[in-house]
C-alpha cells in the first residue's frame, strides 16, 4: 500500500520536470509568434530613437534658422540705415554746392 501512496503523488522532482516540459512545450507552441512580436518589438524601439534623433536635429535646424534670420533682419535694417544716411548726406551735399 505505500507504493499506491507514492504513485497518486508525484515527488517535487518529477512535478519540477512536467512543469518545465510543459513550458518547454508552450514556448515551442508560441516560439515563431514571439520571435515575431520580440522583432516587431525591437523595430519599434529602432524607430522610436530614429524619430527622436530626427526631431532633436530638426530643432537645431529650426533654431539655426531663426538665428539667421534675426542676423539677416539685423543686417536689413542697417543697410536701410546706411542707406538714409547716404541719401541724407547726399543732399546736405547738394544743398551746400547751391
Amino acid at each position: 500500500m505505500a507504493k499506491r501512496s507514492n504513485e497518486s503523488s508525484p515527488s517535487p522532482k518529477r512535478l519540477k520536470i512536467e512543469a518545465d516540459n510543459d513550458q518547454n512545450a508552450e514556448n515551442n507552441a508560441n516560439g515563431p509568434q514571439h520571435l515575431t512580436l520580440q522583432k516587431m518589438y525591437d523595430t519599434c524601439l529602432e524607430v522610436l530613437e530614429k524619430q527622436k534623433n530626427i526631431e532633436k536635429s530638426n530643432k537645431e535646424i529650426v533654431e539655426k534658422l531663426r538665428l539667421t534670420d534675426e542676423k539677416l533682419e539685423s543686417i536689413q535694417l542697417q543697410l536701410e540705415s546706411d542707406r538714409v544716411d547716404e541719401t541724407t548726406a547726399t543732399s546736405s551735399n547738394s544743398l551746400d554746392r547751391e
